[in-house]
This record gives structure tokens, sequence and C-alpha cells, in this order.
């Protein structure tokens, strides 16, 4: 994966942030071939029928968030463990559609250089005890965190999920929402 060649800028102009989740779309949209209609568990009920992308057993759903006065755009990943089990989201990389909202826990950035990065805080809700709050950074490792700024000059952290404008960028976010699933299945193997 390439690394930030100096600061990260996060995106948060309305044209910005629509143009990188289009180009997330893309990549993923080749990288996830298949439609499938599943059932996602959704605390503390589910989702019916949704439509899902999925590939390689992995599976994501996109979506906007609605009726809200701060939408999102959703990016919903996660591991397709058995079948017909309800999909259970690792990680929601949800995007603010435009300006600052700090309870969205994705945003994308851009380097110096103008490579385009998906990135997520590492903050996970619900699941099993130990899973919230700042429980995964310790796990997946604070010196992996990077600082981006906003326009304001106000510095959030996050993990880089990964460069979209690498070559392959479905191999680091791959790897990202593997290792949330394992972090997870870890916590619920310990609640058992």
């Amino acid at each position: 994966m390439s690394k930030p060649h100096e600061s990260l800028r996060i995106l948060t102009k309305r044209k910005k942030v629509k143009e990188a989740q289009s180009e997330l779309l893309s990549i993923l949209n080749r990288e996830f071939p298949d439609r499938d209609r599943r059932d996602i568990a959704f605390r503390p009920t589910k989702l019916e029928n949704e439509e899902v992308w999925t590939g390689r057993g992995f599976w994501y759903r996109p979506g906007r968030s609605q009726g809200e006065n701060r939408p999102r755009l959703l990016n919903w990943f996660g591991v397709i463990l058995r079948e017909p089990q309800a999909l259970r989201i690792a990680v929601e990389v949800n995007i603010p559609v435009k300006g600052m909202y700090r309870r969205v826990q994705g945003f994308f950035a851009r380097d110096d250089l103008c490579s385009l990065y998906l990135m997520h805080t590492g903050r996970l809700g619900g699941g099993a005890d130990g899973v919230g709050g700042r429980a995964f950074p310790e796990h997946y490792g604070k010196d992996r965190l990077r600082s981006a700024q906003y326009d304001s000059g106000i510095i959030r952290r996050g993990f880089i999920v990964t460069c979209l404008s690498d070559e392959s960028p479905i191999v680091q976010l791959r790897q990202y929402v593997q290792t949330i699933e394992n972090f997870r299945d870890m916590h619920r193997q310990r609640v058992r």
C-alpha cells in the first residue's frame, strides 16, 4: 500500500466526497461482481432481503442514510461466514456527505501527491463486550493511526483502510475487514 506522502487533507466538500465515493464504488463494483439478496444482522433486529455485492468471501452494501439532518454515505463491509445465516457487519466505513461530522467513523483524505485514501477511526459499534469504543485501535496498533486535517485545521486520526489510487486497493481493504472480523470473533469466543 502507498504510504501517504506528507499531510493528509480530509475531503469535506460535497463534490469532492461524491467523486471519491464514485471512485470507491467503481473499484468495488469490479472486485465484488456478484449481487445477492441477504438478510443483514443489524442490532437489535435485522434488515431483510437487502442487496449486497459479493466476491471472494466478502460482502459490501452501499447506500445513503435516509431522513437525517446529517446525511452520510453508507459503506458496510463483512465476511461471508455461513449460508444462509444473516450477514454480520464487520465494519461500517460511513462518510459524511459534506462537512465535518465526527460521529461518523469514516472519511476520505488526499495526500500531497493527490493519492486518495479511504480511512476509518477504528471505533466499532455493537457486538460483544470489549469490541466497542477504543478497543480495536488498541488491538490493531495505535502506531498505525495517521493524522489527517480538516480545512479548519482540526486533526482527526484514522487507519488507512486502503489507498484507492493504488493498483490493487482491494487487497488492503479485505485485510482491514478481515482483521476487524477476527477481532470481533475473538471477543465473541470470550463471551461463550
